[in-house]
């Protein structure tokens, strides 16, 4: 699983280790690693909020990490369905939604 940010240079990766989220850029046929972001287990889905600022992360705890990308900066996780496979923000970036057993809704707070 990888999705492109920013531009088409820099890409996030979970293929090296299950549980860490790795932002790498790749230049001149050139692979380097710029940050790791951990998440404490499996990692089920990921994307990035419609800002482009913050990564967001499921896991099979059934938890959605959610980090400042340029800061590496870890800013709180929201608890949805344990099981949940899927996630996804919608365009405003204040709502996220998972699927799994059951659909859930939650929502994001800003600071």
């Amino acid at each position: 699983m990888a999705v492109f940010w920013s531009d088409s240079e820099l890409l996030f990766s979970c293929l090296d280790k299950p549980d860490v989220l790795v932002l790498k850029r790749i230049q001149d046929q050139k692979v380097e690693t710029l940050r790791s972001f951990y998440i404490q287990s499996s990692i089920y889905d990921f994307t990035l909020h419609p800002s482009q600022l913050y990564l967001l992360c499921l896991n099979e705890l059934g938890r959605v990490y959610l980090y400042h990308i340029e800061m590496a900066q870890f800013r709180g996780y929201i608890e949805v369905q344990k099981g949940a496979m899927q996630l996804d923000v919608d365009m405003s970036g204040m709502f996220v939604a998972v699927s799994g057993p059951r659909r859930a809704v939650g929502s994001i707070s800003r600071e």
